[in-house]
């Protein structure tokens, strides 16, 4: 399938019981692909893995399989990301951004840099008069989210549940 191009796979997903299954497949292959991929790029067993994400090597190889996995809870994928010390997102999208991914996939987009790699990317690119604006924009996420957290904060402690709460569980979901 992963020969097929956007046009192809956009035809074929026209039944809704071939794009839900089509969804599930691709779904639990990428996990499995992106799991054995940071895995194998980082040189470690899946015995290590599992020490690094507190599991077991067996889970780790369940985990790596697509056949045999069976829709992972959002925790076991947190505790994936963070042995890799990489984000983690979970978000409900069109179809066409299913189809997308599926034939646009890349070693770069399945094995994404740990956040130590990728700070040293923008350093060097910074270094190297490549800066392209994104340390800005992380520190303006990362001040956005502690004014919301402060507020968070303040508001929990009168009891009132305010729009930065509610924005806060909207982001953490």
């Amino acid at each position: 399938m992963s020969s097929l191009d956007e046009r192809e796979l956009a035809r074929y997903v026209e039944d809704y019981e071939t794009r839900r299954i089509f969804i599930r497949n691709h779904l639990k292959e990428l996990i499995a692909l992106q799991i054995k991929m940071m895995r194998k790029e980082k040189r470690w067993s899946q015995k290590k893995l599992g020490e690094q994400a507190g599991m077991k090597q067996p889970r780790i190889a369940l985990l790596e399989d697509p056949d045999r996995t069976n829709g992972e809870s959002i925790t076991t994928l947190l505790r994936i990301a963070d042995a890799f010390d990489v984000g983690l997102i979970v978000s409900y999208v069109p179809i066409s951004e299913n189809i997308k991914w599926a034939t646009t996939l890349s070693p770069q987009r399945l094995s994404p840099p740990s956040y130590e790699r990728e700070q040293q990317q923008i350093h060097d690119r910074a270094a190297n008069n490549h800066f392209d604006g994104t340390i800005i924009q992380f520190e303006q996420i990362l001040n956005a989210s502690t004014g919301l957290m402060k507020e968070s904060k303040q508001d929990k402690e009168l009891g009132q549940d305010s729009d930065s709460q509610k924005t806060l569980r909207s982001i953490s979901i």
